[in-house]
């Protein structure tokens, strides 16, 4: 997984401390990649959840936004983020999907409250093969896979993206009685 991708030819998106931010490469400016995961969802998440909202509604000074890995498939930028009260047990972790100006946000997946979004391989088709760790208070104690989108069926069938040059491309399984030489 990454936390930084190409936007486009001149502008970096990385993700380094706080919320997603913008460098362009010619002139070396930085900028922030939307109004950040509370303010969007004040403002309106395709999605959100009824505990999303909640969260968001909470002044700034009581909650954490944490982001995590991000990826750039087509004109979609897809990253994992946590939405969670500093003082109590409320919290959301989830994939979203903005637009490539972030002013849109869409709310992909969210993932039960003792499970994290470990990674995810977005695909241009707007599917997510998506890494989900749970815990036992600060132990993994299991890892398991979500699919989401037009192909999920297919990915939960087997097939996984591997990226190659940040391109996803399928493996795939030889079928038992299937022929040794090809």
């Amino acid at each position: 997984m990454s936390r930084y991708a190409w936007l486009d030819s001149q502008t970096l998106i990385y993700i380094h401390g706080a919320r997603p931010r913008l460098l362009d490469v010619a002139s070396g400016t930085t900028r922030r990649f939307g109004p950040g995961l509370r303010d969007h969802v004040r403002r309106g998440v395709t999605g959100a959840t009824a505990q999303l909202r909640a969260l968001a509604e909470l002044p700034a000074d009581q909650l954490w936004e944490f982001y995590d890995d991000l990826q750039v498939v087509g004109d979609d930028v897809w990253f994992s983020a946590t939405l969670a009260e500093q003082r109590g047990s409320r919290r959301v972790d989830a994939l979203f999907r903005a637009d490539p100006d972030g002013d849109h946000l869409n709310l992909v997946a969210t993932v039960s409250p003792n499970d994290r979004v470990e990674g995810f391989f977005a695909l241009p088709d707007r599917s997510a093969l998506i890494l989900i760790a749970t815990y036992e208070g600060t132990t993994i104690v299991d890892r398991t896979q979500m699919t989401v989108g037009p192909t999920a069926g297919f990915l939960a069938s087997g097939w996984s993206p591997l990226l190659d040059s940040k391109q996803a491309e399928f493996g795939f399984h030889r079928l038992p009685g299937s022929p040794t030489d090809v």
